[in-house]
C-alpha cells in the first residue's frame, strides 16, 4: 500500500539523523546530572567498580558524554562515537551484573530496583548505539564505493559510437573523423552562462 511505503521511506529518511539526536539529548541529560550531584553515580561505582569511584572520574565521564553528543548533533564521526558509546553502556550494565545489591535493593530477581531500572535502560542506548554504529558504516561504505565507482569510469576508456553534433561555433563536428588524428577527449559544457 502506498501509505505504508510513504511512511516506511519517511522513517528511512529521518531514522538516522532522529537517533544521533535523541542519543545526544540523553547523553547531555545525563553528563549534566554527574555534574549537578556526582555522589549518585559514584556510589554505583563504590558498590561495584571501587576502583573508578571519584568524582574526578564521575566528572571525565561527563565532559566525554558531552563531546559525545556534540559529535552526534554534528552527524561526525558517527560510527566511532557509537563504539565509545558502547563502552560507555557496556560498563554500566557491568554494575548492573555485578553488583545485585545496587540491581535488585531489597528485593530479588526479577524485581529491579529504580537504580536497576535506571541500569537496565542501557541494554536500549547499548542497541541504538550499535544502529548508529550499523547505518553511519553503511553511509560510509555507500559514499567510498560511489567515490570507487566515479574514479573508475573516469578511468576505464569505453570506445564511443560514432556521431555528429555542432561545435562551439556551429560547425559540424564527427567524432570518427578526430579519432582517425589519436585519442579523442570529448568535454561537454551547457554553453555561454
Amino acid at each position: 500500500m502506498k501509505i505504508f511505503d510513504s511512511l516506511f521511506d519517511l522513517a528511512q529518511r529521518i531514522g538516522e539523523p532522529l537517533l544521533r539526536f535523541a542519543m545526544g539529548l540523553v547523553l547531555i541529560w545525563i553528563a549534566g546530572l554527574k555534574f549537578v550531584d556526582p555522589a549518585p553515580v559514584r556510589g554505583m561505582l563504590e558498590a561495584s567498580l571501587p576502583f573508578f569511584a571519584s568524582n574526578a572520574f564521575v566528572y571525565s565521564l561527563g565532559v566525554l558524554e558531552i563531546v559525545a553528543a556534540l559529535l552526534l548533533f554534528s552527524g561526525l564521526w558517527v560510527r566511532y562515537v557509537g563504539l565509545a558509546l558502547l563502552l560507555l553502556f557496556g560498563g554500566t550494565l557491568t554494575i548492573f551484573l555485578v553488583a545485585p545489591a545496587i540491581t535488585y535493593g531489597p528485593h530479588h530477581f526479577p524485581i529491579l530496583s529504580l537504580a536497576g531500572q535506571f541500569l537496565l535502560k542501557d541494554t536500549v542506548l547499548a542497541a541504538a548505539a550499535i544502529n548508529l554504529v550499523a547505518m553511519d558504516s553503511v553511509r560510509a561504505r555507500a559514499r567510498s564505493g560511489n567515490m570507487m565507482k566515479a574514479r573508475k569510469a573516469m578511468l576505464v576508456v569505453d570506445r564511443a559510437i560514432d556521431f555528429e553534433l555542432p561545435d562551439h561555433e556551429g560547425n559540424p563536428w564527427r567524432l570518427a573523423d578526430h579519432l582517425a588524428r589519436g585519442p579523442v577527449w570529448l568535454v561537454f559544457y551547457r554553453g555561454d552562462w
